[in-house]
């Protein structure tokens, strides 16, 4: 009988049975390395499908950071296709884009913390824009009317402007065709993300903002009637003279604590709903101040020897300026004069003569500057007086 064979012996047999003994002894190993294998194949082949693809595509976006079950609600249609992100700290500049397959945006997002970058964004937002709607809760923003959301937090680490002024962020968070509540509260807990997410890559602040409670969105804030409007932050609305057509006539309320744009809407019962009759408007920051903050053609505020707008008004509109937190204020009082075909019903709602209506808008946004200012701690508050008036 022969022994055990000896170290460096040659196997014997054919190299299918040499083959075939291997396996033999190795069987776990071998289905383990091929099954392995087949994972490998698989999951690359997943990747390279529409919805590895999608997968892909979600967790690069935004450096990864936009919500993965939000995401999903507000995917209405369609595969991922490509994303873009730019980070430039140096110019104060961070973005993100997500589009499908369809060449569509699916989320989108710009963050700016330069005033002119901001002025640039939000001087197109046009006369009768910010705000559309609240946002709940403390958070500084508002949103827009076509799936936007604007946030503007301070920027602490930012230190001052070259004004010698605190520094804010603006980011623009956007999401098109939003249909359901629940595609709003999903814009709404992604742009919250993306703005603490940019706070930290634009080094703006330490601090994050909360989170919104779930289900909350946007809202456009509370219609009071006109003879209770002086319980709201409208109240200044309150001794507005109307003519015997204000029949019906209410308040929109859209004020919050920290909305950097705050606007009481003034309208009556008309033949085909409500009819605007007058607007309070206050913007909070160096942007609303030192930009077209009413539109391109539309400023019509005085300036001083440096450029500062100035309290002035006439029988269209009013302005007031103050500082709150260290920033300019800015507050405006405006007749929607000509806003209707129905030129005898404005007559009976307005008041009938110019040194009338602007008297008015000039008391009018007087009272709305001293509340506000009284609200929110601002100093320096400088109204309109008679001697103000702009030249005919």
């Amino acid at each position: 009988m022969s022994g055990p064979p000896t170290a460096g012996a040659r196997p014997t047999g054919s190299l299918g049975q040499r083959a075939r003994a291997w396996l033999r002894r190795h069987r776990k190993g071998a289905w383990a390395v091929v099954g392995v294998v087949v994972v490998l194949a698989a999951g690359a082949g997943l990747l390279q499908s529409p919805a590895g693809q999608d997968w892909r595509l979600a967790r690069k976006a935004c450096e990864g950071k936009l919500p993965g079950d939000d995401l999903e609600t507000l995917r209405t249609a369609g595969h991922l296709e490509d994303e873009e992100t730019f980070s430039a700290p140096q110019v104060g500049q961070y973005g993100g884009l997500l589009r499908n397959d369809e060449g569509k945006v699916v989320v989108s997002v710009q963050a700016f913390t330069r005033a002119r970058d901001q002025r640039r964004v939000l001087g197109r937002l046009g006369e009768e824009a910010p705000p559309y709607r609240l946002l709940p809760g403390a958070l500084p923003g508002y949103a827009g009317d076509d799936g936007e959301i604007h946030l503007m937090p301070e920027c602490p680490k930012l230190g001052k402007d070259t004004a010698g002024d605190p520094q804010r962020m603006l980011v623009t968070t956007w999401v098109p065709f939003l249909e359901s509540r629940a595609e709003r509260a999903a814009l709404l807990r992604t742009a919250v993300t993306l703005t603490n997410h940019a706070s930290e890559r634009l080094g703006c602040d330490d601090r994050q903002l909360a989170a919104p409670r779930d289900g909350a969105v946007p809202h456009d804030g509370a219609q009071v009637r006109l003879a209770e409007v002086s319980r709201t932050p409208c109240a200044a609305l309150s001794r507005v003279p109307l003519g015997e057509g204000a029949e019906g006539a209410k308040v929109r309320v859209r004020v919050s604590e920290r909305t950097p744009v705050a606007r009481c809407s003034l309208s009556v019962s008309g033949a085909d709903g409500r009819r605007p009759v007058l607007d309070l408007v206050a913007w909070y920051g160096n942007w609303g101040a030192d930009s077209d903050a009413q539109g391109v053609g539309q400023d019509r505020r005085g300036r001083d020897a440096d450029g500062d707008p100035t309290p002035v008004w006439d029988a269209s509109r009013a302005w007031a300026t103050a500082r709150c937190g260290g920033e300019a204020a800015s507050f405006d009082a405006h007749w929607h004069s000509g806003g209707t075909a129905d030129g005898r019903a404005e007559r009976r709602v307005l008041p009938r003569t110019d040194e009338e209506k602007g008297t008015v808008l000039r008391e009018t946004v007087s009272r709305f500057a001293r509340d506000e200012a009284r609200r929110r701690g601002c100093d320096g508050l400088d109204l309109p007086g008679a001697d103000d008036r702009l030249p005919e």
